[in-house]
């Protein structure tokens, strides 16, 4: 009967097995790929779902994205490391929504419906936040 000391050829704690197993699977990149879409596109359904039943919340969830505030009056952006001149703030109206187009720098466009009532929006650039008020069509 042969004797080998395996334990030198496997890995001595959990994390260096981890290791090894992540090095010698093929396949895991492609799962956190498969993964991360069907995480996305859940996620899509459930925000498409709640954008259409309660719309102001997506003005909540483009202020949480970009760290910023909200409140009743607009929304204030900390867009350190961007210039105005990087920044383009636009309304449109499509079938009496009015919308909010934000684009910063050559990346990043957001639309978002903008509150009932509010048909105009002004910016005013302040030591690198930008702060959207929103204007009601009776102001």
């Amino acid at each position: 009967m042969r004797s080998e000391n395996k334990e030198s050829a496997n890995p001595s704690s959990p994390e260096e097995s981890h290791a090894a197993f992540t090095a010698s699977a093929t396949h895991i990149e492609e799962v956190r790929t498969i993964h991360a879409k069907v995480m996305r596109n859940t996620g899509l359904v459930a925000e498409t779902h709640l954008s259409q039943i309660a719309p102001s919340r997506i003005i909540e969830w483009l202020t949480d994205e970009l760290n910023g505030v909200s409140d009743a009056n607009g929304i204030r952006l900390p867009l350190m490391g961007l210039t105005p001149d990087d920044v383009d703030v636009s309304v449109s109206t499509d079938n009496g929504i009015s919308s909010l187009k934000l684009s910063l720098g050559d990346h990043i466009e957001r639309v978002v419906p903008l509150p009932l009532g509010v048909v105009n929006v002004s910016t005013e650039w302040n030591e690198g936040n930008l702060e959207i008020k929103f204007l009601s069509d009776s102001a």
